[in-house]
């Protein structure tokens, strides 16, 4: 996400529920973003 691991939450159909993004700083992961809003997750893709 954004060029940091991260994770996209799809549910049955495959829309998108949530994601995850993690930054790594000097191994070790700091902040943890998820974002949940559909209207900040329509690039992403389809939302549920």
């Amino acid at each position: 996400m954004n060029g940091q691991p991260g994770a996209i939450f799809r549910d049955g159909d495959g829309k998108v529920l949530n994601t995850l993004a993690l930054d790594i700083v000097d191994g070790r992961i700091q902040p943890i973003r998820s974002v949940l809003n559909p209207d900040k997750l329509g690039h992403v893709g389809p939302v549920s």
